[in-house]
């Protein structure tokens, strides 16, 4: 089951993570260093 919540400040980094992840998979037609430069 999917729990959605607030966001806290020390959430960033897993945030952030899930992000990087999840863009590289659904844009893989975009180089992942592309993503690695703007990576937070």
């Amino acid at each position: 089951m999917l729990e959605i919540k607030n966001m806290n400040p020390t959430d960033i980094e897993e945030i952030t993570c899930l992000w990087y992840e999840t863009s590289i998979r659904a844009h893989n037609f975009i180089p992942k260093s592309y993503w690695k430069k703007i990576r937070i």
